[in-house]
């Protein structure tokens, strides 16, 4: 929680930094860059993730990497997050700035949990029935998770919308056993009638 914390605030510093230089479309580029470069190689995260690897190594790391490519201010708050040993939560941040401009575009992220890949139309159909359904303009983001097995799951923002099989599974098998007992406490005063007659 606590990390999750730190790295909005450094994402909004960040965003800060963007609208006040001017750069936006910049910084969004180098961003995006630098995030697919640490997603093509799971080695560099590891790297600037341990205690053990000294600072001076890992800023040689990203005047390696991305000093040559990127802007000044993107690669100074890099270097800042170095020298606040900050550097472990890089990925998290520039993936919270990513969702921070989205907001400030009025685009919603909506995290879309299924057994299978959707494919580029699947995804496409769902965003426009999400999008009807909560008034929002979205962007899906597809996870793959088989343990759903079937159906959806649905996050954006706080709201969550469950349409896995289990779940209406799980559903079902609640109304029916709740019918059941509705059913058995509706006949139980019949059923005390006619023990009563019985007994007459």
């Amino acid at each position: 929680m606590a990390e999750a914390v730190a790295a909005k605030r450094y994402a909004e510093a960040l965003l800060r930094l963007a609208h006040g230089e001017n750069e936006k479309e910049k910084f969004e580029h180098d961003i995006e860059f630098i995030i697919q470069t640490l997603k093509a190689d799971v080695r560099l995260s590891k790297i600037f993730t341990h205690p053990r690897i000294k600072r001076v190594h890992k800023l040689e790391l990203i005047d390696k990497l991305w000093k040559p490519y990127i802007c000044n201010t993107v690669y100074n708050f890099m270097r800042l997050l170095i020298e606040n040993r900050r550097i472990y939560e890089l990925n998290l941040i520039l993936k919270q700035y990513q969702i921070e401009v989205k907001k400030l575009k009025g685009i919603c992220l909506a995290d879309v949990h299924t057994a299978f890949a959707l494919e580029s139309g699947q995804s496409e159909q769902l965003r426009l029935s999400l999008e009807k359904l909560s008034g929002l303009k979205l962007e899906i983001k597809n996870k793959v998770k088989p343990e759903i097995i079937g159906g959806i799951l649905v996050r954006i923002g706080d709201d969550v919308i469950d349409w896995r099989v289990s779940r209406m599974l799980n559903t079902l098998n609640e109304k029916l056993r709740r019918d059941e007992l509705i059913g058995l406490n509706d006949s139980a005063p019949e059923a005390a009638r006619v023990i009563d007659v019985e007994r007459q």
